[in-house]
């Protein structure tokens, strides 16, 4: 499973550049208000191929390295600051850069540069050059080129390992849950692709087949989680499905009002009617299933009590978590097998003041600081949170 290992931020708004580690499973980002958890949480969304909106026009330079067994990409990105604006689509025309280096075993099988200007790439012990401008993922670009000039697929097969990692970021409110009820779905004809993304994977195992008729009931899987977690009998979701003339030939399949309904002894329960946390943590659910092998979320489990901290663990799996989080129950089912675990677990966010202003500050914890963590979590008699706490990390 590809993971996020090591993010270098050089230039990015008011943050004091700096290098952070993360561990391949649960990362917490840890401190108070305006420290820029939720902004460190839209530029790791960003970085890992899902574009965050808030971020689309501020400039940056940073690089990251992602990691599947053997295999290593190093990337780094650009936007520097210019007058350009956004053109009339609300697109950004700021220019960007984008350049990476994928590894396997050490040795170097592919190199990428892609800027305004075009693509270029050296693999094989030669270097091509292509018109292609960073006007999208710079992987699709990226497979497109190879594609076209008859790389093998196992390169290919390579690269598609480390786009698509994430749905990105899960707001903390409604945010997510009107979302996933505001999906849609079209595709031209029957051997068409669905244009979603980011949208839960056992959605797109269903849209393997051609639905027919007029509405489309199915229980896809995290659904099923759900009910398990939320103490209902069974649930199902619902589609609408529309087929318009499409030209030249053939039809358009369209796929919208997304509801779910829930059923407990005899009755039946929309989807509308479920309390605010129930409402969070469907959402959740089908946020963990679409985010491939890297989940982002902002203070997913705020508020929810211990069952439903442990039910959304579980449905996590093995993927990499990056989320900001004040619920101790959280905090203390943390694992810890080394003091190096401890010091990339944690993102320490805090606000500092410099002659220039206010500065964010996004650390790991010290060597020493994470040796004390855990020499206190290895002696036993206090809870993580308490550890944190206590050692003023929290």
């Amino acid at each position: 499973m590809s993971t996020l290992t090591r993010l270098t931020i050089r230039q990015f708004r008011n943050v004091i550049p700096t290098t952070l580690e993360f561990r391949p499973d649960i990362n917490v980002l840890l401190g108070g208000s305006q420290t820029g958890k939720t902004t460190l949480l839209r530029l790791l969304s960003t970085v890992v191929d899902h574009p965050d909106e808030a971020l689309k026009d501020d400039p940056f330079d940073v690089s990251w390295r992602i990691a599947k067994e053997q295999l290593e990409l190093e990337c780094a990105m650009t936007r520097p600051r210019t007058e350009s604006s956004t053109d009339e689509s609300g697109a950004s025309r700021f220019p960007r850069t984008f350049s990476c280096t994928l590894t396997d075993h050490g040795t170097e099988v592919l190199k990428g540069d892609i800027g305004p200007d075009g693509t270029r790439i050296e693999r094989d012990g030669r270097t091509e050059h292509h018109r292609y401008p960073l006007v999208t993922s710079p992987f699709t670009i990226l497979r497109l080129v190879l594609s076209k000039h008859d790389a093998p697929m196992e390169l290919r097969y390579r690269l598609i390992t480390f786009s698509l990692l994430t749905a990105g970021r899960l707001d903390e409110g409604l945010e997510g849950y009107h979302a996933l009820l505001d999906l849609e779905g079209w595709r031209m004809g029957i051997n068409g692709a669905w244009n979603l993304r980011a949208v839960p994977s056992s959605f797109r195992d269903l849209l393997d087949t051609d639905p027919i008729g007029t509405t489309l009931t199915f229980t896809p899987g995290f659904l099923t989680h759900a009910v398990r977690a939320l103490g209902f009998d069974s649930a199902s979701a619902r589609f609408d499905i529309e087929r318009l003339p499409a030209i030249p030939s053939g039809y358009l399949t369209q796929l919208r009002n997304l509801r779910f309904v829930f059923k407990h002894a005899d009755e039946e329960i929309p989807h509308d009617l479920l309390a605010p946390e129930e409402k969070r943590l469907l959402a959740f659910f089908a946020h963990a299933d679409a985010s491939r092998t890297i989940l982002i979320a902002d203070e997913p489990m705020h508020g929810f009590h211990f069952k439903w901290v442990t039910d959304c663990l579980r449905q996590v799996g093995n993927r990499q978590v990056f989320l900001t989080n004040q619920n101790p129950l959280l905090m203390d089912v943390l694992r810890f097998g080394s003091a190096e675990d401890v010091r990339r677990t944690f993102i320490l966010c805090k606000q500092a003041h410099d002659e220039s202003g206010a500065r964010l500050v996004w650390r790991n914890p010290t060597e020493d600081e994470a040796e004390s963590f855990f020499q206190a979590h290895l002696a036993g008699g206090q809870s993580v949170s308490e550890i944190l706490r206590a050692q003023g990390l929290w």
